[in-house]
């Protein structure tokens, strides 16, 4: 190999370590990417979600409730779903074009999400990369949709599924042919008597721990409510009546607030 032609191939081999150093651009971190929106969701005390689907959450004594369509309390851990939203990275982000928010489905929104005064509009989605198009203020974000499904679910996915409040403290319990009472020493008895007190004590608990499997809105079908109830007393003389609405294939228990909790 003659001398030139070892020169040309080391200046080859420099300019192609050059080119890399440019491309990787080592010791440099590269940009962390930017949450959606900066928000101290420990202030958020209010959250309304409108489009498909259309109710209100509110924090009161620290607990969450839904409050339109129903006032009912809600889920924790799908309210925490909604609160994670603004801190999804936005990958890009655009100046608003107003004549362009019909091409990305923001004229009007296909979903909005108001959590206290920071307010997401949620459009469309880009063909390529699958990315939900997000208007916050005067910027476009493209944002990898992970979270849309939280803003199209129903009112009733966001209620709580326990059927009674945490830690409740049950002092009686009326059914149908069945009422059961507890005294002051933790004994509970049954009218009419039963043969044994043990079942007593294991049907309270049940009642404490029950959760539902699914909630839906109920309508009877015939226009009347169901006549057959379930009371249950709480200590702190909170009484929570459930409405048998029917008993096969699956039992169905209708709160006092008409929302129908299938057990």
């Amino acid at each position: 190999m003659s001398d030139k032609m070892k020169l040309n191939l080391a200046l080859l081999a420099v300019v192609a370590v050059l080119g890399l150093l440019v491309v990787l651009e080592p010791g440099k971190k590269k940009d962390e990417p930017h949450p959606l929106a900066q928000i101290d969701t420990q202030s958020i005390n209010k959250i309304q979600v409108s489009g498909r689907q259309n109710f209100t959450l509110e924090k009161r004594d620290g607990h969450w409730r839904l409050t339109q369509p129903l006032d009912v309390p809600a889920a924790e851990n799908r309210v925490e779903q909604l609160l994670k939203i603004p801190s999804a990275p936005s990958d890009t982000q655009y100046p608003v074009d107003a004549a362009q928010l019909a091409k990305f489905q923001l004229a009007p929104p296909n979903a909005t999400l108001a959590l206290g005064d920071l307010v997401l509009e949620f459009g469309g989605s880009d063909p390529i990369q699958q990315q939900r198009y997000v208007k916050l203020g005067n910027s476009l974000h493209l944002v990898t949709d992970n979270f849309y499904q939280h803003l199209t679910a129903a009112p009733t996915d966001y209620v709580e599924k326990k059927l009674l409040p945490e830690n409740a403290n049950i002092h009686g319990i009326e059914l149908p042919g069945l009422k059961l009472s507890k005294d002051k020493d933790g004994k509970w008895t049954a009218e009419p008597p039963q043969a044994e007190a043990a079942p007593l004590y294991e049907m309270a608990e049940a009642w404490k721990n029950a959760r539902a499997y699914d909630v839906r809105s109920y309508t009877p079908m015939d226009g009347k409510m169901p006549t057959e109830k379930a009371t249950i007393r709480l200590a702190d003389g909170q009484s929570v009546e459930f409405l048998v609405a029917q008993r096969e294939p699956d039992a169905s228990w209708c709160g006092r607030i008409g929302n129908c909790n299938s057990t």
